[in-house]
C-alpha cells in the first residue's frame, strides 16, 4: 500500500480468517490513507456468526425462490460454515474493533454497528 494514497480503503470479512496478522494489516492501511481517509472495517462477532445466521440467510434464499436441488449456494454457505470458523480466528466486536482503530491512531469512529449479518457480525468506519 502507498503511503498517503488512498482516500477510502474497506476490509470484508478477512481480518478474523487464521494466519492473518490484523494489527499489522490496520497499522499498514493507516499509512496507506490521505489526512481524513476512511476505513470501513467487517467481519464475524464470533465462532458462531455463520451457524446462528445460516439458517435466516436460507430462508431468504428459498423466500427469494431459490431451491437446495437446483442451487449450489446453500452447499457453498455450508461449507463456510464449516470451514471458515474456527477456533484460531480472530474476532472482534464492533466495539472492539473500533477500540482497536482507535490504539492504532484513527481519530474519528463515524459508525459501529454490531447489527449487519442477523446480528452477527459487525462494521466500523473510522477517519485518520
Amino acid at each position: 500500500i502507498k503511503p498517503n494514497h488512498y482516500d477510502v480503503v474497506s476490509i470484508m470479512n478477512t481480518l478474523y480468517l487464521p494466519g492473518m496478522k490484523p494489527v499489522d494489516i490496520l497499522r499498514n492501511i493507516y499509512d496507506g490513507l490521505k489526512p481524513g481517509g476512511k476505513i470501513i472495517v467487517s467481519g464475524p462477532s464470533s465462532i458462531n456468526s455463520l451457524r446462528i445466521a445460516q439458517e435466516k440467510v436460507f430462508n431468504q434464499l428459498r423466500e427469494d425462490g431459490f431451491t437446495e436441488q437446483e442451487n449450489e449456494i446453500f452447499n457453498i454457505l455450508r461449507y463456510a460454515t464449516e470451514n471458515l470458523m474456527t477456533n484460531h480466528a480472530n474476532y472482534y466486536s464492533a466495539e472492539g474493533m473500533a477500540e482497536l482503530l482507535l490504539h492504532i491512531g484513527f481519530t474519528n469512529i463515524h459508525e459501529v454497528n454490531n447489527t449487519i449479518y442477523y446480528n452477527n457480525g459487525y462494521l466500523v468506519c473510522a477517519e485518520k
